[in-house]
């Protein structure tokens, strides 16, 4: 039996995290969901049911392995490896502990602050980008 892997893509912005959880998710036998832990996140209908139970969200920070648990069961597509987005802001809102739980972490960065820059400002100005401006 192949063993289960649990992981987190740990991302700065802009670096194509979205792009990554998306080709992800296109494998058969992978389930990676976005930033569950994003303060105004919008959940996809796999997962709602789950969060409902979770006083709108703001529960998931206070027992963060938990609603990972939950959110892992109430999956639709039951896979052999299980992941998630997190951004830096998102980890200063959870306990470490949740590093330490997981197999894998996939670190994304960008280190040309310019290009990150530039990708930033194109991204506001086209709507591009993961967040809107309702959303800041």
């Amino acid at each position: 039996m192949t063993k289960k892997i649990d992981f987190i893509v740990f991302a700065a912005p802009r670096t194509g995290s979205n792009h990554l959880v998306s080709l992800l998710n296109s494998h058969p036998n992978c389930t990676c969901h976005g930033e569950i832990f994003r303060p105004l996140f919008k959940p996809s209908s796999k997962i709602d049911k789950a969060l409902k139970k979770w006083d709108g969200g703001k529960a998931r920070f206070i027992r963060p392995e938990k609603f990972i648990s939950e959110i892992k069961s109430k999956s639709s597509k039951q896979t052999y490896s299980f992941g998630y987005k997190l951004f830096l802001n998102h980890f200063m809102l959870i306990s470490s502990d949740v590093f330490l739980k997981v197999d894998k972490v996939i670190y994304l960065s960008r280190e040309n602050m310019l290009a990150r820059y530039s990708s930033m400002l194109t991204a506001k100005v086209s709507g591009q980008g993961a967040l809107k401006s309702k959303d800041k």
